[in-house]
């Protein structure tokens, strides 16, 4: 057996590789790359938790139960757990899957939470996991909904995301509140099926430079609402992404240089990812229902660009405070708003940038300053509740943020300053 832990930055049926929709905690086992998993006999996966966790955080043992129900309520998987009660035991290996609360995390690695996942060595079958939560996080001012869904997403085998409005991003607001995003929904529906279900429709292909392929670029499949789902490259350059809704789409293939990197991610993608290539795009791809789509290729050139937006802010038009962040910040769906974009390679009068879903249309010029851009934006009233993806231009150069925005019809949120989970 091995023993993995896995730390959470803050803080399936067994097949080789597929890269389907989300990232997957991957690794070279002796069977060769394989990515960890509960067989399908593990449902209902029992849980318990540990008094301390649920005396010692707000609402406790409610908040990590509602956590794990969440979970359970995305549709077409499998997913489904049985809480075992309170329990003694801490995290250690005991053949519990707990949630505990641990006093000195944070004060010795920065984490404020970890995951520790044992499975077999030649399987990659899941044994068991257990969650420690750093106590510090009640005085941190973190969204602690999300903190725990985003651990629980860890223990069914899911590895940090690059699209920032994913559960499985790897920072948190202070005013993060939870919720799925469509790269989390469909990455699970793809991982763990509900019976009888199969993980169609299905996009495959491959990111290349001139060279080869490339290993660990984040390929994006968008719908013009901005609903994405995302997958890694294999070390071959190839992809696979399952379960689309039917819809038109476009794929583009991103390097991982931030906000997400591939040294926030574990196993073969820790330190293999490239990033020494500029954003590309498809052209619009029909997918039906039974859809399955081969040979998609996205070219890319190996001139890396200077272009790179890490900051995303929202705010009333007119005001003078804005506030930058690398998390997700909510949107109302029929208000008007400024939307500011920074990062590295914005030029004054050059850089422009676009929200690509239908719902956005800018209002205003650009106004720039030192290393940021806004313009003000309105929102139709019939927007979808779903993620966007923003795209910076400078001239043919183009590089996105994905999941920048979350439109909602509820108050807008998460606009506080990162912190790291």
């Amino acid at each position: 057996m091995r023993k993995l832990l896995f730390p959470a930055l803050l803080v399936a049926l067994l097949t080789p590789l597929q890269a389907e929709g989300a990232v997957r905690l991957t690794y070279e086992l002796d069977r060769g790359t394989t990515e960890v998993s509960w067989p399908a006999t593990a449902f209902p996966i029992p849980v318990a938790i540990n008094r301390a966790a649920a005396q010692n955080l707000p609402a406790g043992e409610a908040l990590i139960r509602g956590a794990f129900d969440s979970w359970e309520g995305v549709e077409a998987s499998v997913v489904a757990f049985r809480h075992t009660g309170l329990t003694d035991a801490k995290a250690g290996r005991d053949g519990i899957n707990v949630v505990a609360i641990n006093d000195s995390l944070f004060e010795t690695s920065g984490f404020l939470a970890y995951t520790t996942t044992w499975f077999d060595d030649k399987t990659g079958q899941m044994r068991e996991v257990d969650i420690q939560i750093d106590s510090s996080v009640t005085k941190k001012g973190v969204g602690l909904q999300t903190l725990i869904q985003h651990e629980i997403g860890h223990l069914l085998g899911f590895d940090h995301s690059g699209v920032i409005s994913s559960v499985m991003y790897p920072w948190v607001g202070p005013d993060d509140a939870g919720g799925f995003d469509s790269d989390d929904r469909i990455g699970l529906s793809a991982a763990y099926p509900a019976a009888g279900k199969l993980a169609k429709p299905s996009l495959r292909g491959e990111v290349r430079l001139p060279g080869g392929g490339v290993f660990g670029a984040q390929v994006v499949a968008m719908d013009a609402h901005g609903a994405v789902s995302s997958a890694l490259t294999r070390k071959d350059g190839s992809f696979e992404i399952l379960g689309l809704p039917p819809g038109t789409y476009r794929l583009y293939a991103e390097p991982l240089d931030g906000p997400v990197k591939g040294s926030d991610l574990s196993g073969i993608w820790r330190s293999g990812t490239e990033t020494g290539f500029r954003t590309a795009f498809s052209d619009p791809i029909e997918v039906g229902l039974e859809s399955e789509i081969d040979g998609i290729s996205l070219s890319v050139t190996n001139l890396p660009s200077d272009l790179n937006p890490r900051w995303v802010s929202a705010f009333a038009p007119g005001s003078s405070s804005i506030r930058m962040s690398s998390n997700a910040v909510t949107v109302k769906a029929g208000s008007r708003v400024s939307i500011a974009v920074g990062g590295d390679g914005f030029v004054s009068g050059l850089t422009e940038f676009e929200v690509l879903n239908l719902a956005f249309r800018r209002v205003s010029e650009f106004t720039y300053a030192t290393n940021f851009m806004h313009a003000e934006f309105e929102i139709a009233p019939t927007a979808k509740s779903c993620s966007a993806v923003i795209v910076a231009r400078n001239g043919s150069d183009s590089a996105a943020l994905t999941g920048a925005l979350r439109v909602a019809e509820a108050s807008a949120g998460g606009r506080g300053r990162a912190v790291r989970r």
